[in-house]
């Protein structure tokens, strides 16, 4: 069985094809049986637009799978649900904490350390009759869509540098502090080659990721990883070092793209080569035989 896989919306795209950017990503996941979607991206009228675009129509989607509640993921869902006519609600696999409260917290001058300023970092506002029109099916274990796709659930042993924030924030016992963001559900796609490994933004860390997959799938290869990896803030030497600890996965295919980085991207490339690392612009399209 073929399942194909369009970037819908990123942090860039493919030239000449009309096709807006915007921070964020969205992914379309096609195979004869199912139509789904991975997050949503940010600004809801470029991502309608690129889904007219690349010939995507909202009312055949069967399942929309959230990678985690962040805005650049989310804010994209009133625009979705007002393009789709479709009187059944929509079926929504989510970790419970994407639909939490989040938000920023940053300085607001140099010169006044100990003053913030808060701004809503998480899942949009919607109306009752909005929010009665998604069907959650809320998961923290490992979890399978399909029979070729699997959400891999909460990943909560993080030995590797993850992509967390100080200045990202939940609330705990009424206070803002750090957020884990337990709510990064990656995906893996079984494919007969091996696994392909897809992320939304990966906050958990890549290396923890991979080493994730590979104790729940211990005969299994990873050939392929796809989305965002959260490295765009990581030194060159935090990014030499995933680089080299990346080897021992057996070099996969890395379509890369919105949260990673162009500077990730290109010394990633310059230690694996042109052939291994690819960037993921929007209108890519990338088929797998299941």
């Amino acid at each position: 069985m073929k399942v194909i896989i369009k970037n819908i919306y990123n942090n860039t795209a493919l030239t000449g094809k009309n096709l807006k950017t915007g921070h964020g990503q969205s992914l379309y996941i096609e195979s004869e049986e199912h139509k789904i979607l991975y997050d949503v991206g940010f600004k809801s009228k470029d991502f309608i637009h690129n889904m007219k675009i690349l010939g995507i129509n909202s009312n055949e989607i069967d399942f929309l799978i959230l990678s985690h509640g962040h805005f650049d993921h989310t804010f994209g869902l009133k625009a979705f649900l007002k393009a789709r006519t479709e009187k059944e609600k929509i079926n929504v696999i989510a970790h419970p904490d994407a639909i939490e409260e989040k938000k920023v917290l940053f300085p607001l001058s140099m010169l006044f350390l100990f003053k913030f300023k808060t701004t809503k970092l998480g899942f949009p506002s919607l109306s009752k009759a909005q929010f009665g029109r998604l069907d959650f099916n809320f998961v923290k274990e490992v979890y399978e869509v399909t029979p070729f796709l699997t959400s891999l659930g909460e990943i909560n042993e993080r030995p590797e540098k993850d992509g967390t924030m100080k200045l990202l924030t939940h609330k705990e016992s009424g206070k803002w502090v750090k957020d884990p963001i337990n709510d990064d559900l990656s995906l893996i796609l079984k494919t007969k080659e091996g696994l392909v490994l897809i992320c939304g933004c990966c906050h958990v860390g890549l290396l923890n990721t991979c080493e994730y997959v590979t104790k729940k799938y211990e005969n299994e290869k990873i050939v392929s990883i796809i989305g965002g990896t959260h490295m765009l803030r990581f030194t060159e030497e935090e990014v030499a070092d995933v680089a080299e600890k990346m080897e021992k996965y057996g070099k996969p295919t890395l379509y890369l793209g919105h949260c990673t980085g162009e500077k990730t991207i290109n010394q990633l490339r310059q230690h694996f080569g042109e052939e291994i690392v690819k960037q993921f612009h929007v209108g890519t399209e990338l088929s797998f035989e299941c």
